[in-house]
């Protein structure tokens, strides 16, 4: 059983860039993602464990015996803007619940990618790779629970 969510500002699909001088966020003008960030990393999570032979199931679950459960929240999804050199920030908190035993197990992964520029082509291939970072990470994480 698979479910993932995203704190705001990341449950939209503008692209942010967080000053670290300033400390203030803001949107790139006229960029936006082309689906929701949480829909794209689900989807991306999904073909993944797909190519790693797991099998995850997303709501509704219907009548499917449920015997792990992950939630997956996006903690952020930005780039970071330090003195004019820029990072793809992807973060992420999992929390895996066993329904047998109800043991739960949580972490936190994160990841940045230096961008070249903020470019169209810099950006996106900068978070897909701080994207499939995570979740080879998370799906390690899933193995090894995999008891």
């Amino acid at each position: 059983m698979f479910d993932i969510y995203a704190n705001a500002p990341y449950d939209n699909s503008n692209i942010y860039i967080f000053n670290m001088q300033t400390l203030q966020v803001d949107t790139l003008f006229a960029k936006k993602w082309i689906s929701s960030p949480k829909d794209m990393l689900k989807m991306a999570l999904l073909l993944k464990a797909q190519e790693q032979c797991f099998e995850l199931s997303t709501p509704p679950f219907g009548t499917q015996k449920i015997h792990k459960a992950l939630k997956l929240s996006l903690l952020s999804l930005q780039i970071l803007n330090d003195k004019g050199s820029y990072k793809a920030q992807v973060s992420v908190f999992y929390e895996i619940m066993d329904m047998k035993t109800h043991q739960n197990k949580s972490g936190m992964i994160e990841s940045l990618v230096p961008l070249d520029s903020i470019n169209d082509e810099y950006i996106a291939l900068g978070f897909a790779k701080a994207s499939d970072e995570i979740l080879k990470q998370l799906l390690k994480v899933l193995e090894a629970y995999k008891g």
